[in-house]
């Protein structure tokens, strides 16, 4: 399967629209990753497994953040403003408001077991 088999899987959202949607108070689940990270990369091959499990495709979205991070300021800002620190991450939003998140970390990596648990009881 394709790396990029994502785009296939899931619809995708622009930075431009993620942030309408916030400004919009809207309920989403995001999954923010890029191409350019390689743990991305390998969990995005476990994750449309669990898109597949659990018939997830109208359920969450695709944002890839690799032109954004790009720009350091504008990085730093987006992590700030939504608290998303790293990629992959699984995200939860209500009403524009962050509410829940698995997130991969330098400490701990991100377990497909937790993702699969946190999809259950988010999702």
């Amino acid at each position: 399967m394709c790396i990029r088999e994502i785009y296939n899987i899931i619809n995708s959202l622009t930075v431009g629209t993620f942030k309408e949607k916030v400004v919009n108070q809207e309920d989403f689940i995001v999954y923010v990753g890029r191409p350019t990270c390689g743990d991305c990369n390998n969990f995005e091959l476990d994750l449309i497994q669990l898109i597949q499990k659990y018939d997830m495709q109208d359920k969450l979205a695709y944002l890839n953040v690799a032109q954004l991070k790009k720009d350091k300021v504008a990085w730093k800002v987006f992590k700030s403003t939504y608290d998303i620190q790293y990629t992959p991450t699984l995200a939860k939003f209500e009403k524009g408001q962050l509410v829940n998140k698995v997130e991969w970390t330098p400490e701990k990596g991100i377990s497909i077991q937790k993702v699969d648990s946190w999809i259950v009881n988010h999702i």
